[in-house]
């Protein structure tokens, strides 16, 4: 959260008690302004559509959904999931590629190199 401190504002969307009340506590640590912390999961996320440049999805819930992908498109132009938990089983790629993600690699402190996949402004189809 230190890296974000200067940014143009930050939500996190944390569905887990405890590791909500830990980001908070970090936050106010590390004075991150505009800071908002959403206690709701991905399947429903309560912004307004295209209201952020960026979100970044670090730990990935068992079995991502389709509507955890369209909601994570509706309110981002930009989409970065990283398959940080090598314990997980990877996401299929076909259900990624439909919803229009490109794979990577990203490297993560602590990790090493991780499959990610993007979903850029870019890749948007026209309305």
């Amino acid at each position: 959260m230190c890296r974000c401190r200067k940014s143009a504002g930050v939500y996190v969307v944390e569905p887990d008690e405890a590791i909500a009340s830990y980001i908070e506590l970090k936050c106010a640590r590390e004075k991150v302004r505009r800071f908002k912390l959403l206690r709701a999961g991905l399947d429903h996320i309560p912004l307004p559509d295209d209201s952020t440049d960026l979100a970044v999805v670090g730990s990935i819930p068992e079995g991502l959904t389709a509507s955890a992908l369209t909601e994570l498109t509706r309110v981002a132009a930009n989409v970065l999931i990283v398959e940080n938990n090598p314990l997980s089983s990877p996401l299929v790629e076909a259900p990624m590629t439909d919803a229009g993600f490109r794979p990577g690699t990203v490297g993560v402190s602590g990790l090493g190199p991780r499959r990610c996949w993007w979903r850029t402004s870019a890749d948007r189809s026209p309305a």
